[in-house]
């Protein structure tokens, strides 16, 4: 389990877990969430400008929360609550059969101004 003082400032991990994205898992995420052609329609996203089914943001940041959150106690933290999520960076498009890793940097580590006791911690 990791808490507040395992995360130096300027440290970076790249998370153990990877994800393989699926043709299916796209196409079920862009119905429900995000129906852009190039999402659900393999045919119609050939005619797109990626050329070819991709998985949509909505997705991907799913698919990091999920990678975020450990599947061992070396790996978890003693996390209360996401209180936003600033920035994601998505540096290509994300194709069925591809395989996705997650990065992040600790940005700052301070002390609550409004909850006393509890600690913010910012990530990339």
């Amino acid at each position: 389990m990791k808490y507040f003082e395992d995360f130096i400032i300027g440290d970076e991990q790249m998370f153990p877990r990877e994800h393989h994205v699926t043709a299916e898992e796209i196409i079920e995420m862009g119905v429900k969430w995000d129906p852009n052609p190039f999402h659900i329609d393999e045919e119609l996203a050939k005619a797109s400008h990626f050329g070819g089914l991709v998985a949509s943001s909505v997705h991907l940041f799913g698919i990091s929360v999920r990678m975020s959150f450990g599947t061992n106690e070396d790996e978890k933290s003693a996390a209360v609550s996401a209180l936003g999520f600033d920035k994601m960076r998505l540096i290509a498009p994300v194709r069925a059969g591809d395989t996705v890793k997650l990065r992040s940097r600790v940005l700052d580590a301070r002390l609550s101004k409004s909850k006393p006791g509890l600690r913010i911690i910012t990530l990339t």
